[in-house]
């Protein structure tokens, strides 16, 4: 098989797994409707799927045995589907709901994308102020004829000692990434992930965007999960595999195992869940009377995906004047520490 990356691998499966469907529903035969799209070089693991097929295996287990980048969840919408008759249905779910996660990760990354790249100018831009300008303007109130004030002598400090500071912070670094991998070599990746998802959760705004975020993620796969096999707690547990929060995922797990020992949905999330989610519960109970257990799961999806938005939009408005703040804050200190010692020298000189 030609070398690709999973990412890449991933897109171009998913997208013509989607053509699949569209030729398959239609009526024309999978292994026909596979077979149209191999007809370039990179078509290896299309054939392969071919071949499994012919050797009398579902396109569910044809798929799972050539390890290509599909998710647990996926693949359990693709075999449950497969097994009732839907095959072309459940492929179409998968599609869909990769593409609104995909476009709901991209706000998120975007959303963190800006200030990041306002700090990296920032950084860039006062490295050069204090490696170029700096040093040639220092001579100018050396020999002790005026008084430098504190702002200028911490600007003169940071420009004298650059090197050995950035040296001290590359250390320091190492020093960090030893410890961590030491960390996970000792307790594990899942300690190491549940320690720093537990500090996250907590940062104010982040935290809440988090949180949104992998609420919306979580319902949204058991939602389809639920509406392709009507399997409760296996739809629950791919939910909380779905989950970037590590506390949340436990919750949900433990939710999964009260549902499988005959406890009432409602009554196990409502012991579970944290108090600003228990717009849930009502939603549940509901879903529970009425049989719609997927369409619970779905509005509770665009309930946190709704305000995830608001969030995401709160937070670009936010971000641009903010970081012009601390733009100006940085600029200011060096113009002021510049600026002030050389009113002393023209008073002391004369000029």
């Amino acid at each position: 098989m030609k070398k690709i990356s999973k990412t890449k691998l991933r897109k171009d499966m998913l997208a013509h797994f989607k053509m699949f469907a569209r030729l398959y529903s239609a009526g024309v035969p999978l292994i026909e409707s596979l077979d149209v799209f191999c007809v370039d070089n990179d078509s290896d693991w299309k054939n392969k799927i071919i071949e499994s097929l012919k050797q009398g295996k579902t396109f569910g287990q044809s798929i799972e045995e050539l390890g290509l980048p599909i998710r647990d969840y996926e693949l359990t919408i693709i075999k449950k589907s497969e097994s009732s008759g839907n095959l072309a249905d459940g492929i179409n779910r998968v599609h869909e709901m990769s593409k609104n996660i995909e476009k709901t990760k991209s706000k998120f990354l975007l959303a963190l994308l800006y200030p990041c790249i306002i700090l990296a100018v920032s950084v860039i831009l006062i490295l050069m102020i204090l490696i170029i300008i700096v040093p040639k303007i220092k001579p100018l109130f050396s020999g002790g004829r005026i008084v430098i004030p504190w702002t200028t002598k911490v600007l003169f400090f940071l420009s004298t000692y650059l090197f050995y500071i950035m040296f001290g912070v590359l250390i320091f670094c190492m020093l960090v990434v030893f410890l961590v991998l030491m960390l996970i070599r000792k307790k594990g990746i899942n300690v190491f992930k549940n320690y720093i998802g537990s500090i996250i959760i907590k940062i104010p705004v982040l935290g809440n965007l988090i949180n949104h975020y992998s609420a919306s993620i979580s319902f949204r796969i058991a939602s389809e999960v639920f509406a392709s096999s009507g399997l409760l707690v296996e739809s629950l547990r791919d939910s909380a595999m779905g989950s970037i929060i590590p506390k949340e995922k436990t919750k949900l797990l433990n939710v999964a195992n009260e549902v499988e020992s005959g406890t009432l949905l409602s009554k196990s999330i409502g012991r579970e869940i944290s108090k600003q989610n228990k717009i849930w519960i009502p939603l549940i109970v509901c879903g529970e009377q009425t049989g719609s257990i997927s369409d619970t799961f779905s509005s509770i999806a665009q309930i946190h995906q709704e305000y995830f938005d608001d969030g995401i939009a709160l937070v670009n408005k936010l971000i641009e004047p903010l970081s012009m703040i601390m733009v100006g804050l940085g600029v200011g200190f060096i113009a002021v520490s510049i600026i002030t010692p050389m009113y002393s020298l023209i008073s002391y000189t004369g000029y």
